[in-house]
């Protein structure tokens, strides 16, 4: 290399020129590059406000001041069209750029080629100079500040929102009222799908199994002794019911012990207007008729109106979109009603068995004209609702099936009882309303309305206190992590209170907890809830959970009976499988950690077999002597002895139903006949059909059984 003022040569280590003294300056090497793709074509830069490209041009005039530098090729650029990159882009692309080294490689040519920020081919010498800002930065600020004044005013209506309580209460009214129609719509659907296509047909099992002390309370009542009762542990009954249009027939299987004894039927036919009995583990191929004297048309009326409420009963129930339509009718005129009042804001702790949450707390004082008109305008918008009539007609339909409301001739009439009983209070209201119009000082406070919302507008609880009767209505829900609280409190007109207080913990979708039911302070049961399945029961309304119920003072005290008082102390666990239109309980009574008593239910509204009559049909009551004989012959009660000794109970029970069907097996007419009289007595089957002449003089001597009596000329057995 060369000095750069004298031209001397100088040496490749040199620093200095040896004849001038002037520094050398070491020339730069030009960066490594891969091979091209294409030829690149050297011409000026185009000019551009692009700023990769103006850092390249000042790069290229930085190098050409110095002699050594080499000759730069410059890639040729394609004319610049304008790109916009989002904030992640841009921030993407500067990550790349700061860990690109300074080495330069041949941009390949893309199918479709765009303008793309690069670094200069050569590196600087020293310094490099600053990029020129673009367009981009431009963006990216304007993106910037958008950004910042849309949170600004967002923030701002937020802060005019959640300080408007009247604004704050009609969002959790909204919320509630959207809450429970959801709530509605899970509720809907299940029974829909539940309740499709059944027929009335049922299976029913029940099982019953005693304890001790159960066992000698009965043997007390029935006059025996512990041991005569103690080979008996459970019995148990498994009945199908099978309803066709005209017919309703049922099967029972009996067991004692676990064991199976019998099975029998009964089925009424009201084409027939009869009803039979059969059993045919006893006498197979036979029906008896039991009875014939009912109303033929009223049985087939009461099946079709089973089967009719059955097969509809899914339809009776209003859809989502009625019920949401309702919901946001009488949501809109509470919220319209209560936006006068005059509402504060605040926060509050409230507690429900130790769990204890704060929340914002609206007080809405209620005053005799917001509490006339909220009256006034929920009584006129029922009178108005033709769909809440139809709504509620087949619920109003089925409540007047009961004794409670037979007064009732239809489903009309108690609906516009109810309707008169409204417009009385709406009438009320009016008047109400009428004086306050005309003398503004008579509209007094008449109570205070609390609600309490969380951060979502959801309502965590409710509250109201007259300004008479003090605190009539009281709701807490608090949550705290995965604790909720629960506290009820109703005060009727009378000034009782009914309460509700417990507390559960919720953990992998299952809930725990204990409440505690009260009335007027004295506690009537307490029930611990175990395991109860949350996720199951938010899908399909099905409960899936252990329930342990504990008497309270209020329940025991009033069983005053010695031999009562272990139930009283007792504990009662029910164990809930239900899910649609089957399920299953077993309850258990407990008491000092002995079964008092088990019982086993479970019931399934699946299809039966259909029933009809067995065979010949008997009709006992028109039976002579000899016909009932020759019925009794094909009497078989070999199995049902055979079931009885397998089930463990006593031979003296069992003794006398095997001489019964060794007699009947006998065939032997004269044994039969005397077993017949033996077990019913003379008098139920005196007939002159019973009697022969030579029975009749071997056993009845009236000379021996009969004496006169002179002194009342009467006779008298002897």
């Amino acid at each position: 290399m060369f000095c750069t003022k004298c031209g001397f040569e100088l040496s490749a280590t040199a620093k200095f020129c040896p004849k001038c003294g002037t520094p050398a300056k070491q020339p730069v090497a030009p960066a490594p590059q891969e091979a091209p793709v294409e030829e690149p074509v050297v011409e000026a830069a185009p000019e551009a406000e692009e700023p990769v490209e103006e850092v390249v041009e000042e790069t290229v005039e930085k190098v050409s001041e110095t002699e050594e530098a080499p000759v730069v090729e410059e890639t040729p650029v394609e004319e610049n069209t304008e790109e916009v990159l989002t904030v992640d882009e841009v921030l993407s692309e500067q990550s790349a750029q700061a860990e690109e080294q300074p080495t330069a490689e041949a941009p390949v040519e893309q199918p479709t080629p765009a303008p793309a920020p690069q670094w200069s081919p050569i590196p600087p010498a020293e310094e490099a100079p600053a990029p020129k800002k673009g367009k981009k930065g431009i963006i990216i600020a304007i993106v910037v500040v958008v950004v910042i004044a849309l949170l600004a005013v967002g923030g701002f209506f937020a802060y005019k929102f959640i300080n408007n309580p009247a604004k704050m209460l009609a969002k959790a009214i909204d919320n509630q009222s959207g809450s429970l129609v959801e709530e509605y719509e899970v509720s809907y659907n299940s029974i829909q799908e539940s309740y499709a296509d059944l027929n009335g047909d049922m299976t029913l099992s029940v099982d019953f199994t005693l304890g001790d002390k159960i066992k000698n309370l009965l043997a007390k009542e029935m006059g025996m002794t512990a041991a005569d009762i103690s080979w008996f542990n459970s019995a148990g009954a498994t009945i199908a019911m099978d309803v066709q249009d005209k017919s309703l027939g049922l099967d029972v299987d009996a067991s004692i012990n676990g064991t199976h004894i019998t099975t029998f039927q009964a089925l009424i036919d009201a084409n027939a207007g009869e009803a039979y009995i059969s059993a045919p583990e006893v006498v197979s191929d036979a029906s008896f008729l039991v009875g014939s004297d009912f109303d033929k048309q009223e049985i087939v009326k009461a099946i079709a109106d089973y089967t009719t409420q059955l097969s509809t009963y899914a339809e009776t129930y209003p859809t989502p979109a009625q019920m949401s339509t309702t919901a946001d009718n009488y949501a809109s005129i509470i919220k319209k009603d209560l936006a006068g009042a005059d509402i504060t804001k605040g926060k509050k702790e409230i507690k429900a068995s130790g769990v204890k949450a704060t929340y914002t707390e609206l007080a809405i004082t209620i005053d005799a004209q917001t509490d006339a008109q909220l009256t006034y305008d929920l009584a006129e918008a029922f009178e108005e609702d033709d769909d809440l009539k139809e709504m509620l007609m087949p619920f109003l339909e089925a409540e007047i099936q009961s004794d409670e409301y037979s007064e009732y001739a239809d489903a009309e009439e108690y609906w516009d009882d109810i309707t008169s009983e409204i417009s009385d209070a709406k009438k009320d209201a009016k008047k109400t309303l009428e004086k306050i119009e005309k003398n503004p000082k008579k509209n007094k406070d008449v109570g205070v309305l609390y609600v309490y919302l969380d951060s979502s507008f959801n309502f965590k609880g409710i509250s109201y206190d007259d300004d008479a009767d003090g605190e009539v209505f009281t709701l807490y829900m608090p949550e705290d992590g995965a604790d909720s609280g629960l506290k009820l409190k109703i005060v009727d007109s009378e000034g009782e209170t009914l309460t509700i207080d417990g507390k559960g913990t919720s953990q992998d979708e299952f809930l725990n907890g204990t409440y505690t039911v009260a009335l007027d302070d004295e506690e009537y049961f307490t029930v611990d809830v175990k395991n109860f399945d949350q996720k199951t029961y938010r899908k399909t309304r099905g409960v899936n959970a252990e329930f342990l119920v504990t008497l309270g003072e209020g329940m025991t005290e009033s069983i005053y009976e010695d031999d009562m008082q272990f139930l009283a102390l007792a504990q009662y666990d029910f164990v809930v499988q239900a899910e649609g239109t089957t399920g299953k309980i077993d309850m258990n009574v407990m008491a000092d950690n002995d079964s008092l008593l088990q019982v086993n239910l479970s019931y399934s509204m699946e299809d039966v077999p259909d029933m009809a009559k067995a065979g010949t049909v008997y009709d006992l009551e028109d039976m002579d002597s000899e016909e009932l004989i020759d019925l009794l012959k094909i009497v078989d009660l070999s199995s049902t002895v055979s079931n009885l000794e397998a089930a463990k109970v006593p031979s003296q029970y069992v003794d006398v139903l095997k001489t019964i069907s060794e007699t009947l097996k006998s065939g032997d007419d004269e044994a039969i006949y005397m077993m017949i009289l033996g077990l019913y007595g003379y008098g139920s089957y005196y007939d002159d059909d019973y009697y022969y002449d030579d029975y009749y003089d071997d056993y009845y001597d009236y000379d021996d059984y009969y004496y006169e009596d002179e002194a009342y000329d009467s006779y008298g057995w002897y």
